[in-house]
Protein backbone atom coordinates (compact mmCIF):
# COMPACT_ATOMS: atom_id res chain seq x y z
CA UNK A 1 0.00 0.00 0.00
CA UNK A 2 1.45 3.30 -0.76
CA UNK A 3 2.11 6.01 1.05
CA UNK A 4 -0.03 9.61 0.76
CA UNK A 5 0.81 12.53 1.51
CA UNK A 6 -0.50 14.24 3.22
CA UNK A 7 -3.25 11.66 4.55
CA UNK A 8 -6.26 11.01 3.15
CA UNK A 9 -8.86 12.12 5.56
CA UNK A 10 -6.81 15.46 5.39
CA UNK A 11 -8.43 16.47 2.15
CA UNK A 12 -11.51 18.81 1.82
CA UNK A 13 -13.66 17.70 -0.76
CA UNK A 14 -15.04 21.17 -1.46
CA UNK A 15 -15.19 20.69 -5.48
CA UNK A 16 -16.26 17.45 -7.91
CA UNK A 17 -12.52 17.73 -8.97
CA UNK A 18 -11.53 17.09 -5.28
CA UNK A 19 -13.94 13.90 -4.79
CA UNK A 20 -12.23 12.52 -8.37
CA UNK A 21 -8.49 13.35 -6.86
CA UNK A 22 -9.47 11.34 -3.63
CA UNK A 23 -11.00 8.39 -5.78
CA UNK A 24 -8.10 8.25 -7.78
CA UNK A 25 -5.65 8.83 -4.07
CA UNK A 26 -7.35 6.14 -3.05
CA UNK A 27 -6.88 3.42 -6.02
CA UNK A 28 -3.32 4.15 -6.15
CA UNK A 29 -3.08 3.93 -2.17
CA UNK A 30 -4.22 0.50 -2.72
CA UNK A 31 -2.55 0.02 -5.95
CA UNK A 32 0.78 0.34 -5.45
CA UNK A 33 3.40 -1.09 -3.67
CA UNK A 34 4.47 0.35 0.12
CA UNK A 35 7.92 1.73 -1.19
CA UNK A 36 5.93 4.20 -3.43
CA UNK A 37 4.85 7.26 -2.08
CA UNK A 38 1.65 10.11 -3.76
CA UNK A 39 1.49 13.66 -2.84
CA UNK A 40 -1.25 15.74 -3.79
CA UNK A 41 -1.77 19.61 -4.45
CA UNK A 42 1.77 20.00 -4.86
CA UNK A 43 2.20 24.03 -5.12
CA UNK A 44 4.70 24.90 -7.42
CA UNK A 45 6.46 28.41 -8.74
CA UNK A 46 8.54 29.32 -10.97
CA UNK A 47 10.37 32.70 -12.46
CA UNK A 48 11.36 32.91 -16.38
CA UNK A 49 12.13 37.03 -17.78
CA UNK A 50 11.01 38.68 -14.42
CA UNK A 51 7.47 36.78 -14.49
CA UNK A 52 6.22 34.80 -11.72
CA UNK A 53 3.96 32.25 -12.61
CA UNK A 54 2.41 29.41 -9.94
CA UNK A 55 0.04 26.88 -9.58
CA UNK A 56 -0.78 23.08 -8.84
CA UNK A 57 0.35 19.95 -9.73
CA UNK A 58 -3.06 17.57 -8.93
CA UNK A 59 -0.60 14.24 -8.47
CA UNK A 60 2.61 13.43 -7.57
CA UNK A 61 3.62 9.49 -7.58
CA UNK A 62 7.17 9.01 -6.50
CA UNK A 63 8.76 5.31 -6.95
CA UNK A 64 11.97 4.14 -5.04
CA UNK A 65 14.25 4.05 -7.92
CA UNK A 66 13.37 8.06 -8.30
CA UNK A 67 10.76 8.03 -11.19
CA UNK A 68 7.87 10.55 -10.83
CA UNK A 69 4.63 10.69 -12.42
CA UNK A 70 2.53 13.97 -12.21
CA UNK A 71 -1.17 13.64 -12.60
CA UNK A 72 -3.71 16.41 -14.00
CA UNK A 73 -6.67 15.17 -12.48
CA UNK A 74 -10.13 16.31 -14.13
CA UNK A 75 -14.06 15.58 -13.17
CA UNK A 76 -16.21 15.62 -16.26
CA UNK A 77 -15.73 15.37 -19.94
CA UNK A 78 -12.83 16.59 -22.00
CA UNK A 79 -12.82 16.98 -25.37
CA UNK A 80 -9.69 15.68 -27.63
CA UNK A 81 -8.88 17.45 -30.99
CA UNK A 82 -6.46 18.73 -33.42
CA UNK A 83 -5.45 21.10 -30.63
CA UNK A 84 -4.98 18.90 -28.18
CA UNK A 85 -6.84 17.75 -24.85
CA UNK A 86 -9.42 20.44 -23.71
CA UNK A 87 -11.52 20.81 -20.56
CA UNK A 88 -14.32 23.40 -21.02
CA UNK A 89 -15.20 25.26 -17.68
CA UNK A 90 -17.19 28.28 -19.18
CA UNK A 91 -17.30 29.39 -22.71
CA UNK A 92 -13.19 29.37 -23.00
CA UNK A 93 -12.05 25.94 -23.68
CA UNK A 94 -8.72 25.48 -21.97
CA UNK A 95 -6.10 23.90 -23.39
CA UNK A 96 -4.55 20.70 -20.99
CA UNK A 97 -1.83 19.40 -23.63
CA UNK A 98 -1.40 20.58 -26.80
Amino acid sequence: MATIHPPLPDIKLITAGAYRERDILQQLQQGLPDSFDACHSVQWSSLHDHNRRFGEIDLVVLSPQGNLVLLEVKAGDVSIDEHGITKQYSSDPIVAFA
